[in-house]
């Protein structure tokens, strides 16, 4: 069901990065855009971490997040133009609702030890600990985007393929959180204090970009982007070895 959710996503059109440079009267042109996506994250494993590694798998699924930011473009060609900004970015992906398996090696490794050994507190109804779990990662990155777009025009109407690098991709914060869950259907919910990664921990990555956009007119000349991207960091995030990606729909205006 999650891979046909993925097609269909990647079907449905939304990055901006692009302008009708044909009827600019301007090489110049800025762009304001927010992109609302699925991201997710690959990882790289040692044999040895195989059992970790399909757990994961199994517990971890995509999350929304999104990218906004602003873009200028300059036109190099009629059929060719080149654009670089700054973006914001929040990957995120979540680990469902599971049962606790106190004392497991699985769990001690990736649930309960990242609290640092720290167990979630007794419910003071019953003083019980909890039965089920999940968890919310988010990781915000400030980006900045390298972009050559083609223009494809087709009956009349202009579509431009993009291909981006982002040689700046740094991390900024995380915000993750654990929700426990108990036996008379409260809930507790906490920060992750074991995984509070730091910008010196995390070193610049790179990522690279495609897209696929439809140009229309809009108010006052102006010009509405709406596209499709696809775009994946090529290092991976701290010690967990795993990359980001992420997968959706973006608007652009452009001025």
């Amino acid at each position: 069901m999650l891979k046909k959710f993925f097609i269909l996503l990647f079907l449905i059109p939304l990055y901006c990065f692009s302008q009708d440079t044909a009827s600019s009267k301007s090489k110049y042109s800025i762009g304001f855009f927010f992109a609302p996506c699925y991201s997710y994250r690959t990882i790289i494993y040692e044999p040895s971490q195989v059992e970790i590694y399909n757990e994961r798998n199994k517990r971890d699924m995509p999350a929304f997040g999104y990218s906004t930011g602003f873009v200028i473009q300059k036109c190099m060609h009629k059929k060719l133009n080149m654009s670089y900004g700054i973006m914001f970015t929040q990957f995120s992906f979540n680990v469902k609702k599971s049962i606790l398996n106190y004392g497991s090696q699985i769990d001690n490794f990736y649930d309960i030890g990242y609290l640092g050994g720290i167990y979630p507190p007794l419910n003071p109804a019953d003083s019980l600990m909890p039965v089920y779990y999940s968890k919310t990662n988010n990781y915000f990155y400030l980006r900045m985007p390298i972009s050559l777009n083609y223009d494809i025009k087709i009956s009349q109407q202009h579509f431009f393929s993009s291909l981006s690098f982002m040689p700046i991709d740094i991390f900024i914060v995380n915000k993750n959180y654990f929700t426990f869950y108990y036996k008379d259907g409260s809930l507790f919910k906490v920060k992750d204090p074991s995984f509070d990664a730091s910008v010196e921990e995390a070193k610049n990555n790179l990522s690279l970009a495609f897209s696929f956009a439809f140009l229309t007119d809009v108010f006052d000349n102006n010009k509405l982007s709406i596209s499709i991207f696809f775009n994946k960091q090529l290092f991976s995030y701290f010690s967990d070895r795993g990359r980001f990606f992420q997968i959706g729909l973006s608007n652009c205006i452009i001025f």
